[in-house]
Parts: structure tokens; C-alpha cells; sequence
């Protein structure tokens, strides 16, 4: 096929390019060469052109000869060439003015000199025309020229940069420490690394003939396809999951799967991407962590059970223990109590065995008696100071003002007291009421001033002062009650043990040892508490934390025996009791009071008789007695049935009386009691 005359190529130049190409060259090489007269303003080069033209018309005027045949005529066209490389306007102006120097040489020297240099002068400016035109064209091809190598070097250094990110990809791709594949939307390997060949024990040939679906654990396919289905949905960018691989060994490899979907410009779904990363080593740990934890599991309870056992013995051994203690000290208790109760019954019954001798005088006689009354009245105290010590006795708390009780006992203490032991009394200024039973607590004051006079031996100073305190054991208001002395204190082992029944430090024959226990007995059982502060050579503070009382009623100073008006003549008293010789014991003395007796073995048969209509005015009854109904009960049926017949009851120590809340609505002898207590107990129980 010939060539076209566009397919030849053109005459090469002089330095080896085309002849166009060389032209081209030339021209741009001349039109450099012109560009640095454009610094010029404008004003300049129009300057320029005119003193130019202007001489050379002068110098034609000292040529001699014709116009035309002078090499001067081609000096206009040149110089007219020349303006239009500086710019158009530079050219234009250069040919008016040529054209005008031109007229004016037509009109002095003639016509036809004229009219040769307007020819020329036109020639030059058509020149002049075609050059701007070739360098305008010059210029657009140098600037297209120009655009077009960027272009070409832009995508050069495009494709050497895809290159190297291709590079890089595929470096990455291949070399990387994790699995990567290439999978087609069908679930097809498209392309996968050596890494993931590896792992999975294919040939690259052998996975690329395979699915995905071909190699995943059947249990793990349904959720793998799940997430496919949302991320081609577009519901999802990427997704992450455990599953497992079955390697061509047969054996499963677990995995962390990692898959994002490569879309094109417009959106259209390319292929996947898939990072494999092998959890292999890591579920080994998580079995191995497994089977440690279940080994630690079966450590730990056996460690339990093992302590379990540990603890069970333990706690039979110290319930052994306390066991142990508690018949220590019930032996303890017992041995005191037998002590110091043999001793009272040594009293009575060589006075009883002595009574019985008729050789006896009056006067011995006496003696003997009020040794028998005396033990009886140690014996009964004793009983007392255990029953406060047990929290078991029947109290009676009343509301009165402590600071006036204080100073009504004051008498009694200070005879309790020898004389080289000063005693003080620091009261509050404000009324300290009080809400306990005032017997006890001056039972409990005795006992207190008892210990304090046996801790100074030389005597020295006993205070009691009252201060309120803003807090007690229930949270509630208390009025402290200091006993303060000035003698020998305690060490902090005897300290620890001052509440103890029968511990004392005392010579055998100077206590039982239950004084501070009936004080913390009756303190407790009464809501407050007991404070011991003590220290060798600096005396014992003892403080009773009572109950504050009610702002209503009051007591008048201590227990007293007042002789009041017998009033027993005419009256009957049922005597309630199942024991043979109480009972006849209790009438005799009745009789003695002046009283009729009238004698019941239960309740059952008391109320019978006080129905029958028998004329009764005092029901006198035991408190415990066999058969379950007690004198409580009758006490509570007397009052319902027979409202006009009083009760007095009688008890060496009952349960049920000592759990009754308040104050009782009958009159209650402690036994043993004398012939004065029944008769005043009588007398207050029929109004007296």
C-alpha cells in the first residue's frame, strides 16, 4: 500500500531533524532572540521606531543616486518587520509612520521615488503580517508541544507508580505472614499466597480449582454464607469470624477470617478479599487453659471439701472447748454456791439440832435464833446476786430522780464505809431520772462501796458523780453513774475477769465473789451497761449506764421497814401451794398476822372454792407448781373471775416471771421471806 503524503516523512534539517521541525526551530530561535527587547515599555519602543526612522530618512538625503536601485529601500520593511516582533501595536505604529516619512519624500523629490517606497513599504508590512501569523502559530504549537510531553510525562510517572504499587501489592500479597486470597463472587480462589498454600497443605493449581465452600467445616458454611449475603447486600463494609478449614490432610484448621468486597467506580461488586490468620496456636492455649481450669476446678473443691472437714473439726473442737468451759465454770458456779450454801445450812440446821435441847437458856436461845435468821437472809441475798447475775429475776423498774436517790442512800453507804474513807457525791445540776428497779439498784451500790472499802485498806476517797450521756448500748439517752475510788486498782488480767461469778481476789472469808456480777446483771437486764476502767496504783472507776426514766413519778428514798396496822383480823387468806410444808408453813405465820388460812394443793382446786362462793379475801399462791398451771395463770383467772379478791404471789425464782414486760398488778414475795414482808405484802395487796 503507497504511502500518503501525510505517512512521509519530511526532509530532514541540517542537526537531523525534519525540514518542518527544522523551521520550526529557527523561527522559535529567532523569536528568543526578539523576546528581551519586550521588557521595554510601550512608550520606548514607539520611541525606538521613530528615531529610527527619522534617521534613515535623513541619511537618504546625503545619497545621491535613484531611491530604488539603493540598498535603502529595504531598510522600512526590515524595520517594520522588527516592530511587529515586539508586539502588534509596536508594528502598526511603525508603519503609519513609514508610511507618512514616505508620503512626504513623494511630495519633495516626486512620485515615482513614492510610490516605490509605498510599494515597499506595503510588501514589508505584509511581511510583517504573515511573520506575527507564523509566530502566533509558533506559539500555539509550542504550548500545545509543551502540554503535550507533561501529559506524557504525567502518565509516565503514573504507570511507574501503579507499577510500584502493583509491585508493592504483590510483595505484600505473596509474602505476607498471614493467608491472602483473591476470591471471585462465584466463591472461586482467583489468586492466593503462599502463606494460605501452607496452611491449608494445597498446591496453588489445586486451590485455585476450588471453592471456599469446598474447604470450609460444614458446621461453620451456613454463617460464612450469611455474611456474604449482607456485605453483597451492602448491609455490611467488612466482617470478621472464626471458622475452620479443612486442611487436605483431613484435619481442621481454625482461622480468623477477615473479608471486605472490592467494588468498581460505579459501584458493581469486583471480587473479595480475604485475610486468613491462623488460631491455631491459640485454641491449643485455649484447650490447654480449659483443662487447667478444670483441674483447678477439681483442686478447688477438693481444697474445699478438705477445709470444709477442716472447719467441721474445728468447730467440734471448739464446741468441745466451750463445752469444756461451760463445766468449768458450772463447776465453778456449783462449787460456790455449795460452799457458801453448806455454810448457811450449817447455820440452820446446828441451831435447829441445838433448839432441840431443853437445856438451853433463853439468851442462848436468842443467839442461836438470830444466827438461824441471818443465815436464812445470806442465803436469800446469795440467791439474789445469782439471779441478777443470770438476768433472771423479777425486776421492778420505776422512774425516779437519781441524784435524790443518791442522797436518801447516802447514810447507808457511809456506814457501809469505814471512817478513814471520805465519801463525795458530785451531782448533776440537771435532774437525772432515771428508769430502773431502785432496790436492786442500791443492792448494786452496796455492793459496789463493798469492793471499793476492801480496795482501800488505809482509807482514802470514794466519789459518785452523775453526768448524762448522749448515747447507751440502744442508741436511746443514758444518766451515768460513776463510783470513782482512791485505792489500790486492778492489773488488766484481773480486769478481764471482774465479772466472773466467784472471782475474787479477796480472802476466802471476805466474799463470794458475785458482787460485780449481780451489779452487771442488773444493769444489763435493765437496758444499760457497766464500764470498768481501772489501773494499778490508780484506783477503779466503775460507771452504770441506766436507762434515762420518764419526767412522771417518783420513789421515796430507800427500801424501809415501816410499821404499819395489822389488818389481817377477819380476813381469809387461800394459801396456793403444792408444797406440804411451805404451805403450813405460810399459815402458821398467817395465823400470827391474824389472819385465817384456808389451804389449796393447785390452782384448779383454788379456783374451785373461790366458785363454790367459800369467803376469800387474799389468794396467797406459789408461782411454780407441778401440773403446768402456776400461780401466774390463777393470778390472771382470779382477776378475770373474782376481780374483788387480791393476789399475792410468792416465788424463789420463775421463767415466766422474769420474761413479763413492765411492772405486775400483784404483789410478788421473793422467798425466803419473813413474817414482816408477808404481813406489809398483804397489807398492800387489800389497799392498805
Amino acid at each position: 500500500m503507497a504511502a500518503t503524503d501525510e505517512d512521509r516523512p519530511e526532509p530532514a534539517g541540517t542537526d537531523g531533524t525534519s525540514g518542518s521541525a527544522g523551521r520550526k526551530r529557527l523561527l522559535q530561535s529567532v523569536l528568543v532572540r526578539l523576546r528581551p527587547l519586550r521588557a521595554f515599555p510601550v512608550w520606548a519602543r514607539y520611541a525606538i521606531a521613530t528615531v529610527v526612522l527619522a534617521g534613515f530618512t535623513a541619511l537618504r538625503e546625503t545619497v545621491p543616486g535613484d531611491l530604488s536601485g539603493h540598498p535603502y529601500v529595504v531598510l522600512f520593511p526590515a524595520i517594520i518587520l522588527v516592530s511587529f516582533a515586539f508586539d502588534r501595536g509596536t508594528g502598526f505604529y511603525t508603519t503609519i509612520l513609514a508610511a507618512a516619512l514616505t508620503a512626504t519624500r513623494a511630495t519633495v523629490h516626486g512620485v515615482g521615488s513614492g510610490l516605490a517606497l509605498v510599494i515597499f513599504v506595503l510588501v514589508g508590512l505584509f511581511c510583517a503580517s504573515v511573520i506575527e501569523a507564523l509566530r502566533l502559530t509558533i506559539e500555539e504549537l509550542g504550548d500545545r508541544e509543551a502540554a503535550l510531553e507533561r501529559d506524557i510525562e504525567e502518565r509516565k510517572r503514573a504507570e511507574a507508580a501503579l507499577a510500584d504499587s502493583e509491585a508493592r501489592f504483590r510483595a505484600a500479597f505473596d509474602f505476607a505472614a498471614a493467608g491472602m486470597a483473591i476470591v471471585g463472587l462465584d466463591g472461586r480462589w482467583l489468586r492466593v499466597n503462599q502463606r494460605l498454600c501452607e496452611k491449608l497443605g494445597y498446591s496453588e493449581a489445586e486451590l485455585l480449582a476450588r471453592t471456599f465452600q469446598d474447604i470450609t467445616f460444614p458446621d461453620d458454611l451456613d454463617a460464612d454464607l450469611d455474611y456474604v449475603r449482607r456485605l453483597l447486600a451492602g448491609e455490611i463494609p467488612v466482617y470478621s469470624m472464626e471458622k475452620r478449614y479443612v486442611r487436605k490432610d483431613g484435619s481442621l484448621l481454625w482461622i480468623l477470617l477477615t473479608v471486605a468486597l472490592v467494588r468498581d467506580v460505579s459501584g458493581v461488586p469486583q471480587y473479595f478479599i480475604s485475610v486468613i490468620q491462623d488460631l491455631s496456636q491459640r485454641k491449643a492455649a485455649e484447650q490447654v487453659l480449659a483443662r487447667d481450669r478444670e483441674e483447678l476446678g477439681k483442686l478447688v473443691e477438693a481444697r474445699t471439701a478438705a477445709l470444709m472437714r477442716e472447719s467441721e473439726d474445728r468447730r467440734r473442737a471448739e464446741d468441745a472447748l466451750r463445752q469444756g468451759e461451760k463445766l468449768q465454770a458450772i463447776g465453778q458456779l456449783t462449787g460456790g454456791i455449795a460452799h457458801d450454801f453448806n455454810n448457811f445450812l450449817q447455820v440452820v440446821s446446828a441451831g435447829a439440832q441445838l433448839l432441840m435441847r431443853a437445856h438451853q437458856t433463853p439468851e442462848r436461845q436468842q443467839a442461836i435464833l438470830d444466827g438461824m435468821v441471818k443465815a436464812t437472809r445470806n442465803a436469800a441475798d446469795l440467791t439474789s446476786r445469782l439471779l441478777a447475775f443470770a438476768r433472771k429475776q423479777a425486776l421492778r423498774p420505776e422512774s425516779f430522780d437519781l441524784n435524790e436517790r443518791l442522797l436518801g442512800i447516802r447514810n447507808m453507804l457511809e456506814h457501809t464505809l469505814n471512817s478513814r474513807i471520805e465519801l463525795r457525791l458530785d451531782l448533776g445540776a440537771d435532774p437525772s431520772r432515771v428508769h430502773v428497779d431502785p432496790n436492786q439498784l442500791d443492792v448494786a451500790l452496796v455492793n459496789l462501796a463493798v469492793n471499793a472499802r476492801d480496795a482501800m485498806p488505809e482509807g482514802g476517797t470514794l466519789t459518785l458523780m452523775t453526768r448524762h450521756s448522749a448515747a447507751g448500748p440502744d442508741g436511746a439517752g443514758h444518766i451515768d453513774l460513776t463510783m470513782r475510788d482512791s485505792g489500790e486498782g486492778m492489773s488488766p488480767e484481773v480486769l478481764a475477769r471482774v465479772f466472773e461469778p466467784f472471782f475474787t481476789t479477796k480472802a476466802p472469808d471476805r466474799g463470794t465473789g458475785l458482787g460485780l456480777a449481780q451489779v452487771h446483771g442488773f444493769v444489763k437486764q435493765s437496758g444499760g451497761d457497766v464500764i470498768v476502767e481501772s489501773a494499778v496504783g490508780k484506783g477503779t472507776s466503775v460507771t452504770l449506764r441506766l436507762p434515762r426514766g420518764e419526767a412522771s413519778g417518783s420513789v421515796a428514798g430507800p427500801a424501809a421497814l415501816v410499821e404499819r396496822p395489822v389488818r389481817g383480823v377477819g380476813r381469809c387468806v387461800l394459801v396456793v401451794d403444792d408444797n406440804a410444808d411451805v404451805a403450813a408453813l405460810a399459815s402458821a405465820m398467817l395465823g400470827e398476822l391474824g389472819y385465817s388460812a384456808r389451804r389449796a394443793e393447785s390452782p384448779a382446786e383454788a379456783l374451785e372454792l373461790l366458785a363454790n362462793g367459800k369467803k376469800i379475801d387474799v389468794v396467797f399462791s406459789d408461782i411454780v407448781m407441778r401440773g403446768g398451771v402456776g400461780g401466774l395463770d390463777l393470778a390472771r383467772a382470779v382477776r378475770e373471775r373474782h376481780p374483788g379478791v387480791a393476789v399475792v404471789l410468792a416465788t424463789g425464782y420463775s421463767d415466766a416471771l422474769a420474761a413479763l414486760p413492765g411492772p405486775l398488778p400483784w404483789e410478788v414475795l421473793s422467798k425466803p421471806y419473813g413474817m414482816e414482808a408477808l404481813g406489809a405484802a398483804l397489807d398492800r395487796a387489800l389497799g392498805g
